[in-house]
């Protein structure tokens, strides 16, 4: 591993890359301390947000715990965007660059591909600050994507911890407008629409028993 981008929300990016700690020095293929910081990112992470992250991300990363003799991460809920685009819909691309560059969101920061790799592993600091652009530019990008798309999630885990979460919109938190009710074989749920421009969710709440009459 050698670089490394997480982002709270309303927070600025937070990017390590292996030149940042002394460890480096002496040992600058060793990537220790990088992925136990990155383990405390994890450890302290109710939802982790990502594109194709429940595949390939959290795998790799998981992998590198193991290898260094670190224990698992306290559990988290994850929402992987890729997921959600292959699910819901049907774009010519499914990559973050393409998908924020239709949705006129912004695009990736350009790099040389292999090169930039090699060029860290050099000791070239314009490379290792180019790395660390590229990711921090990219967990941006995918804040943005996911704000887009999460109101399509229908297992999206609710994030609210009001008490009467029915008050409250399970994906974005924001408040909500009762909508007339959903009806299921045996009884019906308040329905809730979220007054959010950027969310209108829809989610259901409090559960009522349906009654019948007979009319003759």
């Amino acid at each position: 591993m050698l670089s490394f981008s997480s982002k709270e929300r309303g927070k600025r990016p937070v990017t390590w890359a292996l030149p940042d700690f002394s460890l480096y020095k002496n040992y600058p293929f060793s990537d220790k301390v990088l992925v136990e910081a990155l383990w405390h990112v994890l450890d302290g992470a109710d939802l982790i947000v990502g594109h194709n992250i429940d595949k390939f991300d959290l795998k790799r990363i998981n992998a590198q715990f193991l290898l260094h003799g670190l224990t698992p991460p306290s559990p988290y809920k994850t929402v992987d965007t890729l997921k959600l685009i292959k699910k819901v819909f049907a774009f010519n691309s499914n990559k973050l660059d393409d998908l924020c560059k239709a949705l006129g969101i912004g695009q990736k920061v350009k790099h040389y591909g292999f090169e930039l790799w090699l060029g860290c592993m050099r000791g070239d600091p314009k490379s290792w600050a180019l790395l660390k652009k590229y990711n921090a530019k990219d967990v941006i990008l995918s804040e943005k994507f996911y704000d887009r798309i999460r109101a399509w999630d229908d297992t999206h885990p609710n994030i609210t911890l009001d008490t009467n979460q029915s008050l409250r919109c399970p994906v974005c938190g924001s408040k909500t407008q009762k909508r007339g009710f959903k009806n299921l074989k045996t009884y019906r749920l308040r329905q809730y629409w979220c007054i959010n421009p950027k969310c209108h969710k829809y989610s259901t709440g409090e559960r009522e028993r349906l009654t019948a009459k007979v009319l003759s």
